[in-house]
């Protein structure tokens, strides 16, 4: 069937699209009920000291926070990392204890090089188990605002204030997407690069259609 690596992409795709997830490569999209948010898994493969090996990783896709971090239309086949939310699927079985005695910096990775049906059960198994619990608890706008992020691994990228914003001004709620912004832009101060910093945090306000008069 060809190389090691096009026999992993076919089995991962085929058991995803099972799913009913859409895509191709190492990108699949999955929508949800709501408007605007898509399921996105990840296919990547290890480089140098991490060839041969392959991680799955699955985001949470928003497109008015995309669009104010970004300022770009939504891509037609949505790439793990222009999610709002990150994680890699096998991080949520190393917090729930499932996986353990990990190599140190492998620890999100599968082995598929001596036992590629193994490690592609390893994938599908651990998928069903953790990947569609994730992806069920966060199928809204409403859950992915009240969710408490810290209860995760520390290796989730979580919805920042500027996602949060757009959010919360796409549901009419200016006040507190008002809050958020100028949350981010104070939390700029705290970096090495405010100016630019706070620069990236007026552009989103203006994407946004918020004034940046609230940041005095």
């Amino acid at each position: 069937m060809g190389s090691d690596r096009e026999q992993m992409l076919w089995s991962i795709s085929g058991f995803l699209k099972n799913k009913g997830f859409k895509g191709k490569g190492t990108a699949y999209n999955r929508a949800t009920d709501e408007k605007g948010i898509a399921h996105v898994v990840g296919i990547q493969f290890g480089v140098g000291s991490l060839q041969g090996l392959v991680t799955v990783d699955l985001g949470i896709f928003v497109a008015e926070a995309y669009y104010a971090r970004s300022g770009s239309p939504v891509p037609r086949n949505i790439k793990e990392y222009e999610c709002q939310v990150r994680v890699p699927l096998k991080a949520l079985a190393l917090m729930d204890g499932a996986i353990s005695n990990m190599p140190k910096g492998k620890s999100y990775w599968w082995d598929p090089r001596q036992d590629m049906a193994g490690s592609l059960q390893a994938i599908f198994e651990t998928f069903n188990a953790y990947a569609i619990p994730f992806f069920e608890q966060l199928t809204t706008r409403g859950t992915l605002l009240e969710t408490d992020w810290k209860r995760f691994p520390r290796s989730l990228f979580a919805l920042d204030r500027i996602s949060e914003a757009a959010i919360h001004a796409g549901q009419g709620n200016i006040g507190a997407a008002e809050r958020s912004l100028v949350a981010a832009y104070r939390d700029c101060e705290s970096t090495n690069v405010t100016a630019g910093c706070q620069e990236f945090v007026l552009q989103a306000a203006e994407r946004i259609g918020l004034s940046d008069e609230i940041f005095g």
